[in-house]
């Protein structure tokens, strides 16, 4: 039964990107190769304008967390060795939820979102991308 599921899972999963027209992230893919992947769209310096198209026209995601354009609002990042030293990057930010999954490793058991974010300098160019994944317990 177990097998069904995971088999009709998979069909439905396969279906719903064949049948979009959209760039789509796979987001079982660690957040470097997510990262490397979304740069291929909008790479460093280009403008807002342009990501803000890519987001509208090109993307496939479930939906802005943020405002379109948040003003005066970098990426807060976190230090990888000290996590409590959090610092901005950027002048102003877009971020959105690309989607959620449930892990098969873990029995479906454990939901993580994913979400990107863009942070731009204060001349509207990208200046990096985010990617953060937060697992939630059952």
């Amino acid at each position: 039964m177990m097998l069904r599921v995971i088999i009709l899972l998979i069909l439905a999963f396969i279906g719903s990107c064949a049948s979009s027209e959209n760039t789509s992230i796979s987001l079982y893919g660690s957040s470097t190769e997510i990262r490397a992947y979304v740069l291929n769209f909008t790479p460093i310096g280009v403008k807002l304008k342009r990501v803000s198209k890519f987001i509208d026209e090109d993307l496939s995601f479930e939906k802005i967390t943020s405002p379109p354009y948040m003003k005066s609002t970098g990426v807060r990042v976190r230090d990888i060795d000290d996590p409590q030293i959090i610092t901005i990057a950027g002048e102003h930010s877009i971020k959105i939820l690309v989607g959620t999954y449930r892990d098969p490793k873990r029995l479906f058991l454990l939901k993580t979102d994913v979400y990107l974010q863009w942070a731009f300098n204060e001349e509207d160019e990208l200046i990096d991308v985010f990617v953060h994944k937060y697992t939630q317990p059952p």
